[in-house]
C-alpha cells in the first residue's frame, strides 16, 4: 500500500523545494566564487599600484638628492641640529644642513 495522497503530495512538494534550494545555492556558489575572483584582482592592482608609487617616489628622491641613510626617520630634525649646533664640545660641523621634507629629514651640503 502506497502512502495517502495528502503525505505523497507533501513529499513532492517537498522534494521540488530542496531541488529549488541546492540550484539556487549552487548559482550563489558560482557568484560568490567569481566575486572572490575579482577582489583578488583588485587588491592585486592595488599592489601594483602601491609598488608603482614607491617607485615613482624612489625616482624623484634620487632625480632631487634628497638621499637618505636608509635608517628611520629622525624624530625632530630640526630640533637635533639646533641642539648640535648649539654644542661647544660637539664634534667640528660639517658645511651642511639637516632639511625636514615631506619624506622625512634630508641632510643637504652648503650650496646645494
Amino acid at each position: 500500500m502506497g502512502a495517502p495522497a495528502p503525505i505523497k503530495g507533501l513529499a513532492d512538494t517537498l522534494r521540488g523545494q530542496l531541488a529549488f534550494a541546492v540550484e539556487r545555492a549552487n548559482r550563489i556558489g558560482d557568484k560568490a566564487k567569481s566575486s572572490v575572483g575579482n577582489l583578488h584582482a583588485v587588491l592585486d592592482t592595488a599592489e601594483d599600484t602601491i609598488r608603482d608609487v614607491d617607485a615613482a617616489a624612489a625616482d624623484i628622491q634620487s632625480a632631487l638628492g634628497l638621499s637618505t641613510n636608509g635608517g628611520p626617520p629622525l624624530d625632530d630634525a630640526a630640533s637635533q641640529a639646533a641642539s648640535r649646533e648649539s654644542s661647544s664640545d660637539s664634534a667640528p660641523r660639517s658645511a651642511g644642513r639637516v632639511e625636514v621634507t615631506p619624506i622625512g629629514p634630508v641632510y643637504r651640503p652648503d650650496g646645494a
